[in-house]
């Protein structure tokens, strides 16, 4: 982010859509969910050990100030938040996702 900050983030899965010009779906606006995969990259993120700042270490090959044991963050902040994706047959309650 600048000198002062270092922003790490962790993408945790994607979905997968199917896009092959079939089904009841193909070609048109509409989507069939039935279709669509979730891939998850390991197990989901313990949020509650994560957000403490010593269970962390941040270390680099790259970057002489992250080499060797690395250094621990002065503190950890987790937030969610969609990606690519729109809120479509979700709840339409109003989310702030700030």
């Amino acid at each position: 982010m600048d000198i002062d900050y270092l922003m790490v983030y962790f993408i945790e899965g994607q979905v997968k859509f199917v896009d092959d010009g079939k089904g009841s779906a193909a070609f048109t606006s509409d989507r069939d969910t039935n279709n669509n995969k979730v891939k998850r990259f390991g197990t989901a993120l313990n949020t509650d050990s994560a957000m403490v700042a010593k269970n962390r270490m941040i270390t680099s090959t790259d970057d002489k100030n992250y080499s060797g044991d690395g250094k621990t963050p002065e503190a950890c902040f987790c937030k969610s938040k969609l990606n690519g994706l729109a809120e479509i047959d979700w709840s339409t309650t109003p989310i702030d996702w700030n």
